[in-house]
């Protein structure tokens, strides 16, 4: 089924240049696809809507099937036990706190998140376990977190 993300709200997230134009070569070679299903609960409204990532067969990926075929094999491949605490929602809790150790304005963040209260944010991410050596200042900036992909930071453990 479909449903707006949590809270009803849309997000507009900035995207880094070469990432735009890697989903555009994305596009070009798998075009996005209609998928048809029910809204907001099964057996409600019909919507059809242009999908970016689809499965082989051009439809839905459901959280289920991602999962167990490309996240929990991703995080093996990297030498991660797949669990809760590292579920794929821990993405956003990740790229939360390092844009907010880079310095980016809470209100923008809180906007990127869909959080109304800036202060809120700050309580869910201030506790971030994310280190740095002491005295520094952090490095990872958004165009180059997105373009090198994930810098290597030292976590604490929990």
């Amino acid at each position: 089924m479909f449903a707006p993300p949590k809270g009803g709200k849309e997000r507009d997230v900035p995207l880094a240049g070469q990432r735009a134009l890697r989903l555009s070569a994305h596009l070009a070679a798998f075009p996005s696809a209609p998928v048809t299903l029910p809204l907001h609960k099964p057996g409600g409204r019909l919507v059809t809507a242009s999908l970016v990532f689809t499965k082989e067969d051009e439809g839905a990926i459901w959280r289920g099937d991602f999962n167990r075929y490309v996240w929990h094999p991703a995080l093996r491949a990297a030498g991660v036990t797949p669990c809760r605490k590292t579920g794929f929602r821990q993405l956003r809790h990740y790229y939360a706190s390092t844009l907010l150790a880079d310095g980016v304005d809470i209100r923008a963040l809180a906007e990127y998140l869909g959080h109304s209260d800036p202060g809120f944010t700050l309580r869910i991410y201030c506790k971030s376990r994310v280190l740095h050596r002491a005295g520094e200042k952090p490095q990872v900036t958004r165009s180059r977190w997105w373009q090198n992909g994930a810098p290597r930071l030292q976590v604490a453990p929990s």
